[in-house]
């Protein structure tokens, strides 16, 4: 089981703006990483290992 603390915590602006900058480059990466997966699937018909995603740029 997954345990989750809230934390407060206070920022800037400015930072606040570059965390979620820096939330929707993490969400594409994944969303790229999916993708490259599900193709990878399709063509070979077995899942991406690490090593290889890691090989795609």
């Amino acid at each position: 089981m997954i345990s989750v603390q809230i934390v407060r915590f206070h920022a800037s602006k400015r930072d606040i703006e570059r965390l979620y900058a820096c939330n929707r480059e993490s969400a594409q990466v994944w969303n790229t990483c999916l993708q490259l997966a599900k193709n990878y699937y399709l063509e070979h018909r077995k899942w991406i290992s690490q090593s290889e995603l890691q090989k795609q740029s």
